[in-house]
């Protein structure tokens, strides 16, 4: 039985592997399928090296001149900081004291879990398709009351505790959203947004400005005039091919993956879509009188090309597609999930000041690409 005296034993043992099993297994098809793994850590950096061209040691002559000049493959060596990834619950004294005696603690527990699996599988999710700045939305217009004015509500929900950022300084911060209207794209706020956060300011999670998880869109030139160190403007011949087309069907597709083939070599093992792209692709098929093709991988099951699933996800920029390697990707990580322990080994840990308890997830991570080129992007344009 559950009690509160065992309590961290049972989240340790029991809740834990639930929780990596859950947000390693169950956030989407691309998470589930990198790797995991510790070995390019150090410290807290991921390093590690990319191979681009061929080793130019090879050569045709004839049997009395000399072997070739050996020329070893470009290596490139990439850097990348460890993300500090926080889940954090909390649970009243009260609420712990009346459901031990009630032998509920198993009830209170489960909800709070639960509540931060989904918290942490919709950020983690989230952060795979942006950047790594934090950048939620954009302001369209001056604040000056509790609703605020964005560009777009993709990476917004009820529940999440923000900050707004003008320029590069955090001007307002720790505003929980009390709802999003994703048709007049607006969101209210606990309270009154001064009106020093203007137009154009940046809307993020609390505390995460630059400093998520590189997301796909990271190694594409959304990521910045840099990718894991290295000038973009050095490293062309290393980044992955981007594509704008005015239409997406069969041959917009096939333009895509024969440039890849062609380019870097290697054919996707899955695309990344927006609901709205994914629909485009249907349409154009239903137009053609064409069948479409289904495939289900690891549970996850999805409209095809060619055998190569194409998963919609709702994180991905509406008019864009991702086609991607997935083995050429990796989790960088020092451990899988866990609880952050007290210097009493305790998880469930009192609040200074507060008669209340907390426990903290956390990992320490970040998202790699050892093949940008062999990656490639795909974005719809009427224009």
């Amino acid at each position: 039985m559950i009690e509160l005296s065992n309590m961290d034993k049972v989240l340790s043992s029991v809740y834990l592997d639930v929780v990596s099993e859950c947000l390693n297994d169950r956030t989407s098809a691309f998470y589930k399928k990198i790797e995991k793994s510790n070995t390019d850590v150090f410290g807290k950096e991921v390093i590690f090296p990319c191979r681009f061209g061929i080793n130019g040691g090879v050569a045709c002559s004839t049997e009395t001149s000399n072997l070739p000049t050996p020329g070893s493959a470009t290596l490139l060596t990439f850097k990348a900081p460890l993300a500090n990834v926080y889940g954090n619950m909390e649970i009243s004294d009260k609420l712990l004291r009346v459901s031990d005696k009630g032998n509920n603690v198993v009830n209170v527990l489960n909800n709070e879990v639960d509540s931060l699996l989904e918290a942490a599988k919709f950020n983690l999710k989230r952060m795979l398709f942006q950047t790594g700045d934090g950048a939620l939305a954009t302001l369209t217009a001056a604040a000056g009351t509790n609703t605020v004015n964005v560009n777009s509500t993709r990476n917004l929900t009820e529940g999440m505790i923000v900050d707004f950022i003008v320029g590069t300084s955090v001007t307002a911060s720790g505003y929980r959203i009390t709802l999003v209207d994703r048709v007049a794209k607006t969101v209210k706020l606990d309270n009154v947004v001064p009106s020093t956060v203007t137009s154009g300011a940046i809307m993020t999670l609390q505390g995460s400005y630059k400093s998520e998880i590189y997301g796909l869109p990271y190694i594409f030139s959304t990521g910045g005039s840099n990718m894991y160190g290295s000038s973009r403007a050095i490293i062309k011949y290393a980044l992955p091919g981007e594509y704008t087309l005015d239409h997406v069907d069969p041959d917009g597709i096939q333009t895509v993956l024969d440039n890849m083939e062609e380019i870097g070599g290697a054919q996707p093992d899955m695309i990344l879509s927006s609901y709205a792209m994914r629909r485009k692709y249907l349409n154009a098929m239903n137009t053609a009188k064409l069948n479409v093709e289904t495939v289900e991988n690891d549970g996850f099951k999805a409209v095809a090309y060619n055998g190569i699933p194409i998963y919609a996800e709702p994180f991905v920029d509406e008019n864009e597609m991702f086609f991607i390697n997935s083995s050429d990707f990796s989790l960088a990580q020092l451990a899988d999930w866990s609880w952050v322990e007290g210097s009493t080994h305790e998880i469930l840990r009192p609040i200074y000041g507060k008669a209340a308890y907390t426990a903290t997830l956390v990992k320490y991570c970040n998202l790699i690409c050892r093949r940008p080129k062999s990656q490639a992007k795909l974005t719809y344009s009427e224009d």
